[in-house]
């Protein structure tokens, strides 16, 4: 059924080239096209040496020994502050960081005291 009425995609597509070779024209199969295409699109990833087998990681970096203590102390002094009655707004301020900040923080040492039972 090659009358060109309907396109099948396993059948490889003739495609003439502008130089004279000794085999005429290349077949060239449509999936071949795309990943010609799709490596035109991410060339600079694959001309540039430096991308060579690296990705970007995602998440929080690992936290060192005094920032999981100077947040474990901060964490304390809430529980504290917050038995004693104070709001979590005056407490952050104090502090110097935000309420959301405060949360972020609480919850990190949360899960690290979690992840150590």
């Amino acid at each position: 059924m090659s009358d060109g009425s309907h396109y099948n995609p396993v059948e490889p597509v003739p495609i003439p080239t502008d130089s004279p070779t000794p085999f005429g024209t290349f077949v060239v199969r449509p999936e071949e096209l795309f990943w010609e295409w799709w490596r035109g699109l991410n060339s600079d990833a694959t001309e540039d040496p430096s991308f060579a087998g690296k990705t970007k990681t995602r998440g929080r970096k690992k936290a060192t020994y005094q920032v999981i203590q100077s947040e474990k102390e901060l964490a304390a002094d809430w529980k504290r502050a917050r038995e004693a009655g104070e709001p979590k707004v005056d407490f952050a301020e104090r502090k110097k960081m935000t309420v959301a900040e405060l949360d972020r923080l609480l919850d990190r040492v949360a899960k690290r005291e979690r992840g150590s039972e």
